[in-house]
């Protein structure tokens, strides 16, 4: 679970896996990381670029 605070905006993401090898956190830091871009992105009234790589 990752909680990111955006100025005045908090975004929550949870990550869950169904193997028993469990989650991949780069992913999942990699995930919160583009919801940020994007919210601030969105603040700004700017075009949404942000994106996973790959």
């Amino acid at each position: 679970m990752t909680q990111t605070r955006l100025g005045t905006t908090l975004l929550w993401s949870e990550a869950a896996s169904a193997d028993k090898g469990g989650i991949d956190e780069d992913g999942v830091r990699d995930l919160a990381t583009v919801l940020a871009k994007r919210a601030r992105q969105a603040k700004n009234g700017d075009a949404p670029s942000a994106a996973l790589d790959g």
